[in-house]
């Protein structure tokens, strides 16, 4: 009898669609993508790769019909653009000196995390590249994310970012995005996430939330395997949340994109 690995879960919710793509990893070197329809709360299951993929240099178009990561498969890191729910690369790059990665803020331009288009492979021709701009991704892919979709980066330590995002009167969203330092206990990954609620003053932990997020008039967040929601002002409600999808019994697809 084997053990059941707990997966880890992260979200990608483009700002202009209510279909989000989760990034499920676990065990060590398989890693899933399925979508999520928001709306009806509807998961399915689409493309696996044996590998790993950076979620933290990751991002979804606007309109939720692209994707942009990056990925070590093989000993060889590439960044790749794949129409969404997919895998299958449009345009990639070679990943060198950099964990890669870009951003998509618009639906058809790209920007490098690691700003050069000198290791390009092959390129989509509707996709065009801006420039990168090394002050808005001067922290990275993911607090450039956090900040263009209304979080605010409230604090900078050399072992974490601290963003803050208002859920309503007196109530407040803490994440803390800790990364490798020398001081970092062993066996601890290059970056994690960590969660503090405010609710009229209080202040909750929420060390074991690997993702959280506000979405309209919901709070959403990834927990030992699972994705819940719940009404973001309400507390009692967020103490027993609504379960969206146990992801922990998922298991590897051979899936074959369609393009």
């Amino acid at each position: 009898m084997t053990n059941m690995v707990t997966a880890k879960n992260f979200v990608l919710i483009p700002t202009k669609s209510d279909k989000a793509i989760v990034i499920r990893r676990g065990p060590v070197k398989q890693v899933g993508l399925f979508t999520w329809n928001l709306k009806s709360n509807e998961i399915k299951s689409y493309q696996w790769l044996k590998g790993r993929i950076y979620e933290y240099c990751s991002d979804i178009s606007p309109d939720g019909k692209h994707l942009i990561y990056s990925a070590i498969k093989k000993g060889e890191s590439n960044t790749v653009i794949s129409k969404a729910p997919w895998l299958k690369a449009l345009s990639l790059w070679r990943n060198v000196g950099g964990y890669g990665g870009g951003l998509l803020n618009n639906n058809s331009n790209y920007m490098l995390n690691d700003g050069s288009e000198s290791y390009n492979e092959f390129r989509a021709s509707k996709l065009t590249g801006l420039k990168s701009d090394r002050e808005v991704l001067k922290n990275g892919v993911y607090p450039a994310r956090l900040i263009r979709n209304g979080w605010e980066l409230a604090d900078k330590t050399q072992e974490h970012f601290k963003f803050r995002k208002i859920l309503g009167k007196n109530n407040i969203v803490e994440k803390l995005w800790h990364h490798w330092t020398t001081s970092t206990p062993s066996g601890a990954p290059s970056f994690w996430e960590s969660h503090l609620l405010t609710f009229d003053g209080a202040k909750i932990s929420k060390d074991n939330w690997e993702w959280c997020e506000v979405y309209k008039s919901d709070l959403l967040w990834s927990e030992n395997g699972c994705i819940y929601k719940a009404p973001k002002n309400d507390l009692g409600k967020i103490s027993t949340p609504e379960l969206v999808h146990d992801f922990n019994s998922e298991v590897m697809q051979e899936l074959v994109a369609p393009y």
